[in-house]
């Protein structure tokens, strides 16, 4: 198997298969297309996107479900055919919300612009939504801060 060297986790085994193609890069990334998602069992529900071209690129997300269990991106019809798919066939999507801190330290959630991976064919996309009511800085809390309903 092919080495992936992280700036996080060293140098670490990834199957080819499970190359993540951006062919339309990231929004302020476009260059980057490539990208392994890296699931660390320490750290989980977090999700490592690093680019394997840049190994120092690396963008930490949870799935947006994670962070709202009731959410539901609006996806445009044109980013369903970037994806190869439909919305009658969006349970093959995995929503990732990259994650930011803030400079007074917050730790923020981007639910505005998810970034969409079609598990059969490993495209992906970050969607944009237009006139949505999630934010790009979700803020995220400690458990211990988490209500007791939800």
């Amino acid at each position: 198997m092919p080495l992936l060297k992280t700036s996080q986790f060293g140098p670490i085994e990834y199957d080819p298969q499970a190359v993540v193609d951006f062919p339309w890069g990231l929004p302020a990334f476009e260059q980057e297309k490539r990208f392994v998602l890296i699931e660390q069992p320490d750290w989980r529900p977090l999700v490592f996107l690093n680019s394997l071209d840049t190994e120092d690129l690396c963008f930490i997300a949870l799935p947006a479900t994670r962070i709202d269990p009731s959410y539901a991106p609006a996806i445009p019809e044109e980013d369903y055919l970037r994806l190869e798919t439909s919305a009658g066939e969006a349970h093959d999507l995995l929503a990732l919300a990259i994650l930011a801190a803030g400079e007074d330290g917050e730790l923020t959630a981007n639910l505005l612009a998810p970034v969409l991976v079609n598990y059969r064919n490993r495209r992906g996309i970050q969607v944009i939504q237009s006139g949505s009511r999630y934010s790009h800085r979700h803020p995220l809390r400690p458990a211990a801060e988490a209500s007791p309903c939800c």
